[in-house]
């Protein structure tokens, strides 16, 4: 069975770890990993000794638009539709669609947006994590919406230092050599 909350979803990866021992890891996520990780580190807080999240999903409510969009997709499996999702999820660069095109189209014709809906922590689950947080946003991601109402929310954790980057929702493939330089100094910072 899928994990169907928030904290099935924390449990099933608190799990894994446990079951590679590992007691405590730097934790990246991206769009959806992005709220699978922000909900590990609060349920499991001695798990994840610092958090790295790409376009989050789960920071934001995700719009009415991209939630109807994706519907659309899955009940009607017509490839223009597909295709009008893989834009507004993915952006228009060509090389995020180089790169996950084909799997985003495999990915939207086997799935039912149903399982543990990325709802967004409150602003007092985010305050209850107090480790350093690294946050990039896109500028231009649909999915999570505007970068500046992103940001405000993410103000609640602690320690948190945000980056936003003109891109889409993957700005970790369109800037991946600054994305990976700003990882690597604040892994190094902390």
């Amino acid at each position: 069975m899928f994990p169907s909350s928030a904290k099935e979803v924390a449990d099933f990866y608190k799990e894994l770890l446990d079951e590679l021992h590992i007691d405590s890891a730097v934790v990246f996520g991206a769009s959806n990993g992005g709220f699978i990780a922000q909900n590990l580190t609060y349920y499991y807080p001695g798990k994840v000794s610092m958090l790295c999240l790409f376009g989050p999903m789960g920071l934001t409510q995700l719009t009415g638009g991209s939630i109807a969009m994706m519907a659309l997709s899955t009940m009607y499996p017509f490839q223009f539709l597909r295709d009008a999702v893989a834009n507004r999820a993915l952006g228009t660069s060509p090389i995020c669609h180089e790169k996950y095109g084909e799997w985003f189209n495999a990915i939207m014709k086997g799935t039912i947006p149903s399982i543990a809906q990325p709802v967004p922590m409150s602003s007092e689950q985010k305050k209850a994590m107090d480790i350093p947080v690294l946050l990039f946003l896109g500028s231009r991601d649909k999915i999570v919406g505007d970068a500046g109402i992103a940001e405000s929310v993410a103000r609640d954790y602690h320690d948190i230092q945000i980056e936003i980057l003109e891109s889409g929702h993957l700005i970790e493939v369109e800037h991946s050599g600054k994305v990976n330089e700003i990882v690597s100094a604040f892994l190094s910072e902390h």
